[in-house]
């Protein structure tokens, strides 16, 4: 007995609806939904019963009482669930689909999996990307319909994917093509991007350059124009095509110097900028990396991340220096030194500044009672003559300075350290006398009130002694630091004498706390106690100069031990000036015994245990540079090594092994200060919200990007066509349609041969 009853009149007597249409029959569930089949044992009773009695055919007289009936039941609940069953019910009820052999020949695409029952579209599932593959028909699918592969052949995923696979056969990686109209129209687009970057402007200024550019003719289009989110989208993919570029030269290094440095701004001060440095034929070469968050201890992972997208494996053991901008408690500064000192074979030291940071007023000077004030008074001296009128400001040097902060930062900031050096303190030196006096003729002129009165409270200080001491002793402080910093970055020479110099300028800093800088001298012989005058113009004494030097003393001990704080290893730096050819003897008998216990020491401090030929190389090596380089280029030691590693690396290769490393001694911060200024550009306090992916792509773009006139937007734009969904790309045509299935139909058969092909 059927499981389902159809319940229907004659053609003569069904009833009829309001507009006049035939009712269609139900079809009823005799079983319940819960059930997915009926028993055996009741299928065996119902049988026997048919056979047994015979049933009378019904007779539909009365056809609205059968029609109200069927009302009533339609509009039941159980009815509901019935009709709305799903294909799971279906195929329990009895009523199965089977894939169709014939359908292979039909629609040469699809393929059926016998074990699991599922159909899918071979085209679709090899050439999807990852988003599309929960699709039915690229993960599979059991809905065996004629109908369904009619529909999925239409689908525009299937038109992608056929694309795709004829231009893999073609050999083309890129299947979406752009009209020629679309593509002159992307181009301008990812110009304007490229010139919003390169001139650190604001995102939100985008749609208004845009309409600009329609406004004076330039076709930009109406797509991608409109919104401020287009350039970091845009730079993303910029970005991306300088970090392959840069990829294909860094993941090879073998040995490198790490860099990090930081930024000044409360929105900067979890961001660490990376660079590293490595030999390119024999020349350092710093590349800037990206911009990591330091937030936790989230460092090292992101150090890993990092070096991993430009496939530089195993990071640690190819580390030969550090060199990391730090305030005076990091943890995970310590932390990071010793995994690579018990990871790295060819570490030789880190630090724990950078050389062009040194010069400026670091966390010290911020936090440090002596100077903490005295810094606050400075910034607020800049301030004052930032806010005042064009018309008003007359002193040179402070305005030069004033101008290079601007320039370096974009605007005075908010903080009152790492802003100011030896020379801003030493504008406020030289244009003392005239700031005094435009301070007091200006304090009772019609001015702005807080300017006003910010100007009669920088009066009032900066004509005490106390300020004229500490400007005094902190300008001999600055100034040592200075010195030491120029001359650690000195490129003519190695820093053969790095670590001595790092002691005297510890020194020096002591004797200039102590009061015997040159400043300090100055200012006492120019200091008048009766009447007390400074440069002629009347001061007020509130304190005298040792209980300045008691608080600058204190300030010096803190600096000098942080300085001291640096991880060298002792054997290499202790032995390594033997290679400093401008101190050879001028004698051959004198060169034969320079320098051979020492040697010995390098060499048994890499590993190697053979002292006889470490002494025979170290003296074929003393011998060639004796007799083939000149006494001018034996005074430029960099130049010796350059061209004994680019000829002899092969029969010197301990030798050459630290001659590399002498060559990673090199701490000069070029490259290293014009990444922190533009980031201080980009990431200013009007853009303080801006992400750390945006940051780092227009950082790459502003440090790895070429000029204007030389970008070219056609790689950025192969990698948007690959990975974003919304695109340009060219309709085919009508007449295109045929020719487009037949060769899809080629490629199949193709597959259908190797079903382990793939392209991707």
């Amino acid at each position: 007995m059927s499981s389902y009853l159809a319940l229907a009149a004659k053609p003569h007597k069904i009833a009829m609806s309001e507009n006049g249409t035939y009712k269609r029959p139900i079809i009823i569930n005799l079983f319940s939904s819960k059930t997915s089949s009926v028993p055996e044992s009741e299928y065996q009773k119902t049988k026997s019963l048919c056979h047994e009695r015979q049933f009378d055919q019904p007779n539909f007289v009365s056809t609205d009482y059968i029609s109200d009936d069927l009302t009533e039941f339609t509009n039941s609940s159980k009815c509901k669930s019935t009709l709305n069953s799903d294909d799971s019910d279906k195929e329990s009820s009895g009523i199965k689909r089977k894939f169709l052999k014939s359908w292979e020949t039909l629609y040469p695409f699809i393929e059926y999996d016998r074990e699991k029952n599922i159909m899918f579209c071979k085209v679709c599932k090899q050439f999807s990307n990852n988003k599309q593959k929960s699709i039915r028909f690229v993960s599979g699918t059991s809905n065996f319909r004629a109908s369904s592969i009619q529909y999925h052949e239409k689908s525009v995923l299937h038109a992608k994917c056929q694309k795709r696979a004829i231009a893999m056969l073609n050999g083309n990686s890129n299947p979406v093509e752009l009209l020629d109209s679309d593509r002159k129209k992307l181009i301008q687009v990812l110009k304007l991007v490229y010139f919003m970057i390169q001139t650190r402007s604001p995102f939100t200024y985008f749609p208004h350059l845009c309409e600009t550019q329609k406004n004076e003719g330039v076709d930009v289009g109406p797509a991608y124009t409109s919104h401020q989110k287009v350039v970091p989208l845009f730079a993303k993919y910029i970005s991306m095509d300088l970090e392959q570029k840069l990829t294909k030269e860094l993941s090879g290094l073998s040995m490198f110097l790490l860099v990090i440095d930081n930024c000044f701004s409360r929105s900067t001060e979890n961001h660490k900028l990376v660079y590293v440095k490595y030999l390119s034929n024999y020349r350092l070469k710093t590349v800037f990396l990206g911009v990591i968050d330091s937030v936790g201890n989230s460092v090292f992972e992101n150090l890993g991340k990092l070096f991993e997208r430009f496939l530089i494996r195993d990071w640690m053991e190819k580390i030969v220096c550090t060199a990391v901008h730090t305030i005076p408690e990091s943890p995970w500064y310590d932390k990071l030194v010793e995994q690579i000192k018990e990871k790295s074979k060819n570490f030789i030291c880190s630090l724990n500044f950078l050389l062009y940071k040194v010069k400026y007023c670091n966390q010290f000077f911020k936090d440090h009672s002596f100077s903490a004030q005295f810094f606050t008074l400075v910034y607020e001296i800049y301030w004052y003559y930032e806010n005042l009128p064009d018309d008003y400001k007359h002193l040179p040097h402070i305005s030069y300075e004033l101008d290079n902060i601007i320039q370096g930062y974009g605007k005075l900031p908010k903080n009152t350290n790492l802003c100011f050096s030896f020379d801003a303190l030493s504008a406020i030196n030289q244009d003392w006398v005239p700031l005094v006096q435009f301070l007091k003729d200006q304090n009772d002129s019609i001015l702005h009130t807080k300017t006003r009165k910010t100007g009669a409270k920088i009066l009032l200080l900066v004509t005490r002694s106390q300020f004229l001491w500490k400007l005094a002793l902190v300008m001999d402080i600055l100034n040592c630091l200075s010195d030491f910093s120029n001359q650690a970055q000195d490129s003519n020479g190695l820093p053969f004498t790095f670590y001595n110099e790092l002691q005297n300028a510890c020194c020096d800093i002591q004797k200039a706390a102590e009061g015997k800088g040159a400043t300090v001298q100055t200012f006492i012989q120019e200091m008048c106690t009766m009447p007390p005058s400074f440069r002629d113009t009347a001061i007020h004494i509130d304190i005298n100069l040792n209980k300045v030097i008691s608080g600058s003393q204190s300030l010096a001990s803190l600096l000098v031990d942080f300085l001291n704080k640096q991880t060298f290893d002792k054997t290499f730096f202790d032995n390594y000036h033997i290679f400093d050819t401008r101190k050879w003897p001028q004698h051959e008998q004198g060169l034969t015994v320079f320098g051979n216990s020492e040697y010995l020491k390098l060499h048994l401090s890499l590993g190697k245990s053979e002292e006889q030929f470490a002494l025979s190389e170290w003296q074929s090596f003393k011998k060639y540079v004796y007799q083939n380089f000149s006494s001018e280029l034996l005074d430029k030691p960099k130049i010796v090594f350059l061209k004994v590693m680019n000829e002899f690396c092969s029969e010197f290769s301990v030798i050459s092994n630290i001659l590399i490393k002498l060559l990673f001694l090199d701490f000069s911060c070029k490259e290293v200060e014009k990444g922190y200024c533009e980031m201080n550009l980009i990431k200013s306090s009007d853009r303080c919200m801006l992400s750390v992916a945006s940051l780092q792509h227009s950082m790459m773009v502003t440090m790895h990007g070429p000029l204007f006139a030389q970008f070219n937007p056609f790689p950025a734009i192969e990698l948007w066509m690959k990975d974003c969904s919304r695109r340009y790309h060219k309709r085919s045509k009508q007449k295109n349609k045929n020719m487009i299935l037949t060769d899809c139909d080629s490629f199949l058969e193709s597959f259908n041969k190797s079903n382990n092909m793939n392209p991707f």
